[in-house]
């Protein structure tokens, strides 16, 4: 696989609590089930149920054009907070990945250097 393949949509998604109530942990996952991100915005989550969270989006079956993990077995668990349309390559995955551990500032600037890219 290269790096101008594309992995498809991908989704920004949040397990559901007991309740119902979604959870708030983010994850992105691509509709074939590769995980791209996790990020926990709320300090009263466990690392526990972070991880069993986690172990679910990333232990599962190996197919041709993906996984088959939790999010795929069992959307309905998942609440889709966004889908992001324009379908992805693996290079701007990583490149979306990478800024995530920028400043706010040094965040803004990529991308606006990358928008016309993103914006297919």
């Amino acid at each position: 696989m290269t790096d101008s393949t594309y992995i498809g949509n991908a989704f920004i998604i949040s397990p559901l609590l007991d309740d119902g109530q979604p959870a708030e942990l983010y994850f992105v996952v691509t509709e074939g089930g590769y995980l791209l991100h996790m990020e926990k915005m709320d300090k009263d989550i466990t690392n526990e149920y972070v991880a069993s969270e986690l172990s679910k989006l990333l232990i599962g079956l190996e197919k041709q054009d993906g996984r088959y993990n939790e999010f795929i077995k069992n959307r309905e668990h998942y609440k889709v907070r966004m889908a992001i349309v324009p379908p992805l390559s693996i290079q701007d995955a990583r490149v979306i990945d990478s800024m995530y551990r920028m400043n706010k500032d040094k965040r803004i600037e990529e991308i606006s250097k990358n928008m016309e890219r993103w914006a297919r």
